[in-house]
């Protein structure tokens, strides 16, 4: 009897689960970089339809920097806590939907809210990447993956 050749077989996998991750959370950085700057492309609309002063359009972008510095620090332990998947799903919701609801304000309080939600959304996510990044790429791989988000961050 003939042995059997052996026969390579192609993976039915074209990416890797970490090649997914990878691209998803480079994707995700180039969106929150857009998200957390479109207001002040849009600013002087806004300004003119809800009548705000200067003073009022300053408390708009710094209703986003507070919670976003002070979720950088907390989504490291959220993301510990309760992982990356649940925790970037939870915030990937919270950003969209304050960015979605953001052009439906008709007041500066509304605003104001909105942008404190994106700042929690967004906030937490690179901490929480970081994680997902950890999590999902294999340690022998080298440092490449976990350093490329960083390439796309402002």
């Amino acid at each position: 009897m003939a042995a059997k050749p052996k026969v390579a077989t192609m993976s039915a996998k074209a990416f890797s689960a970490s090649t997914i991750v990878l691209f998803l959370i480079c994707l995700m950085y180039g969106i929150t970089y857009i998200d957390r700057n479109n207001v002040s492309t849009v600013a002087s609309i806004f300004e003119r339809d809800l009548h705000l002063t200067n003073m009022q359009i300053g408390l708009v972008y710094s209703a986003f920097a507070y919670p976003y510095l002070i979720f950088q620090i907390i989504g490291g332990w959220v993301s510990d806590r309760f992982g990356a998947r649940i925790g970037l799903t939870v915030c990937g919701v919270i950003w969209a939907s304050a960015t979605l609801l953001t052009g439906t304000v008709s007041s500066l309080t509304a605003v104001l809210f909105f942008r404190v939600m994106l700042g929690f959304g967004e906030g937490a996510t690179f901490p929480m990447s970081t994680r997902a990044m950890s999590d999902w790429t294999p340690q022998n791989n080298g440092r490449l993956p976990r350093g490329s988000p960083m390439l796309v961050r402002d």
